[in-house]
């Protein structure tokens, strides 16, 4: 069986990146670029735009040496801050190789719902098939990493798991 590779773009959230603040909040997300344009591109099939244009960025690899280089299709790995629009905004960008691809948003929950959880206004769906990691229930207020796909427009999880306090 031949293995197939795709590009992940990591995009990672230092201490010492310029402008960020303590008070802003933080999101971490791994996906496939499904769209790009000169000044963003989307995830989750254009339910998250991320704006890349100040991130630092950082690859080994020749074909892809600014952010500008990436494709619909890459994998993305994201950490980011929220602005004030619907647009995330990444700090550094590091590009590798990785097998399997994955789908992961992680950060603080702000809001929980009966099956659904919000993650930087992001709304995240759990079902009887969603698999917790660990002897845990969703509260309000715990930082949470969680494996979705997408749905019918819908981001859905099928993992969830507790993540440790920086």
């Amino acid at each position: 069986m031949k293995r197939h590779f795709r590009w992940i773009v990591m995009v990672l959230l230092s201490m010492a990146a310029p402008s960020v603040a303590e008070s802003q909040t933080r999101v971490e997300l791994e996906g496939i670029i499904s769209s790009i344009s000169e000044q963003s591109f989307e995830m989750f099939d254009g339910l998250v735009r991320i704006d890349p244009r100040q991130a630092r960025f950082d690859s080994d690899e020749p074909d892809i040496s600014k952010w500008q280089d990436l494709r619909v299709g890459t994998l993305v790995e994201i950490d980011a801050v929220v602005t004030e629009s619907t647009t995330l905004r990444a700090i550094e960008v590091e590009v590798s190789n990785e097998a399997v691809p994955e789908s992961e948003i992680g950060g603080v929950i702000e809001r929980l719902e009966g099956s659904r959880f919000e993650i930087t206004g992001l709304s995240i769906e759990t079902t009887s098939s969603t698999v917790t990691v660990g002897d845990f229930i969703l509260a309000v207020g715990q930082r949470v990493e969680a494996n979705v796909v997408v749905a019918d427009g819908r981001l859905i999880a099928q993992s969830l798991e507790l993540e440790e306090e920086e």
